[in-house]
């Protein structure tokens, strides 16, 4: 709904608003695609190869830059459908990422959005910056689980979090480490430990966005999806098992 002007002196306001007066970040918004194959009961995720600057040659989820009349969630299908030729997807938003220098080109919020399809309805193709489309199997998820108490006495929990992705001869094994300090309140931090070579932060992405598809996979109904109809508690497990993370 557009916004509704409240008062003469509001409007007066607004006609004297510049915008060029305020430095301002940019917005971009990735989809973080999943592919349920359930012939093999395995999961992959969708990643192009950037084919211009910044990360030329580098993998990477497809995204880009968010048009000045467009809603985000229109801005990640046409973001898709540019890269990747893949159209009428429907998709969860995830969060964003904010960090000040992830983008040597200008200050970039990237809102990520997640969705789960079967893999044989859908056939990327690549298209405008992107060199090449493809499936990447998850062949492992794991986590490290580390407890201890800090010298302020809190409690400490780090989190070694990894991901397997493979195409061909092509292996990323990004690894993100998360710090929870449980103290008067709580407090946690996330950082790239390893990003196994993947275009700007998306080894962040790639490890979040698979926690995230296994929280929606148990509370929401993304699994209609895959079978295009509701699936069983059965069916749901088969996918869950094909995300089964490894306690280390």
């Amino acid at each position: 709904m557009a916004y509704q002007i409240k008062s003469q002196e509001e409007q007066e306001f607004l006609n004297n608003y510049r915008p060029g007066d305020y430095e301002n970040p940019a917005v971009t918004t990735d989809m973080y695609l999943f592919g349920y194959r359930p012939s093999e009961k395995k999961m992959y995720t969708l990643l192009i190869q950037r084919g211009g600057h910044p990360c030329r040659g580098y993998w990477a989820f497809p995204g880009g830059f968010i048009e000045i009349d467009e809603s985000l969630e229109d801005a990640v299908a046409r973001e898709l459908m540019e890269e990747t030729s893949i159209e009428g997807i429907s998709c969860v938003q995830m969060y964003a990422w904010g960090e000040v220098d992830r983008d040597p080109r200008q200050r970039v919020i990237t809102v990520g959005h997640v969705a789960l399809v079967n893999l044989d309805d859908v056939k990327p193709i690549a298209g405008d910056d992107a060199a090449k489309a493809g499936w990447f199997a998850i062949d492992q998820i794991s986590c490290e689980k580390k407890e201890y108490e800090n010298q302020a006495g809190h409690r400490v929990v780090e989190l070694k979090k990894q991901v397997t992705l493979t195409k061909d001869e092509l292996r990323f094994a990004p690894v993100i480490l998360e710090t929870r300090e449980y103290g008067k309140y709580l407090s946690s931090k996330s950082e790239i430990a390893d990003d196994s070579k993947m275009a700007f932060d998306h080894a962040r992405a790639a490890v979040d966005a698979i926690w995230f598809l296994r929280d929606q996979i148990q509370k929401t109904d993304i699994t209609y999806n895959v079978f295009h109809k509701l699936a069983t508690p059965e069916q749901k497990q088969e996918i869950l098992d094909s995300l089964k993370i490894v306690e280390q």
